[in-house]
């Protein structure tokens, strides 16, 4: 179940459907007189999550309380939402997953004897980044990533199914109370979560 989660890693809340996750990439584009198009991105890189939640206990006051506690210039921690259509072709054969590839990179070479279609999100370990597969790996091989590696993998182990964790911040804009009628919790509006880079 994806959501967001306490201090203790512990579900606190579900994102509820709609769900939307964008990659955030800064770029530039022009169109000249003779309407030719000339685009550059920049290498930066984020995913936002913006979602409803829906607390895991009745009472919510916990997920009040991390809300109150956190803001928007606190650190939350998110079970990243995989992409449906990935988790459902996706096949796990056991075994040990390990990355290799250099610093700014868009592929890495993947050594697993699981089925990781494109569309995964994936997270190395000791990188808070989260990484998508733009290519299928069935048993290993050469995979083409987005964005480019932050550092350089040698034999890194990874994460590709529910257990990726991103840090995030609550956007400026997004609703930091909770609506109640009759002390029964209705809703806490759309929440807009931002990767911590």
């Amino acid at each position: 179940m994806y959501g967001i989660l306490d201090d203790n890693e512990q579900l606190l809340a579900k994102f509820v459907a709609p769900i939307r996750v964008e990659s955030i990439v800064p770029s530039f584009v022009s169109d000249s007189l003779s309407l030719k198009r000339s685009a550059k991105k920049r290498s930066g890189h984020r995913w936002e999550v913006v979602s409803r939640l829906e607390p895991l206990s009745h009472s919510a006051n916990n997920l009040f309380a991390l809300l109150v506690k956190k803001g928007n210039t606190g650190i939350y921690k998110l079970r990243m939402p995989q992409n449906y259509g990935a988790v459902q072709s996706r096949i796990n054969r056991g075994g040990t997953d390990t990355a290799n590839g250099i610093r700014d990179s868009e592929t890495v070479i993947l050594a697993t004897n699981s089925k990781i279609p494109a569309g995964t999100f994936i997270q190395f370990a000791g990188d808070n980044k989260i990484y998508l597969t733009l290519s299928e790996s069935d048993g290993g091989g050469q995979v083409s990533i987005a964005p480019r590696l932050i550092n350089t993998l040698g034999s890194t182990a990874f994460k590709w199914k529910d257990d990726l964790i991103m840090q995030a911040f609550l956007e400026v804009g997004s609703v930091r109370g909770m609506s109640f009628t009759d002390g029964i919790l209705m809703d806490n509006g759309e929440l807009t979560f931002v990767e911590k880079v």
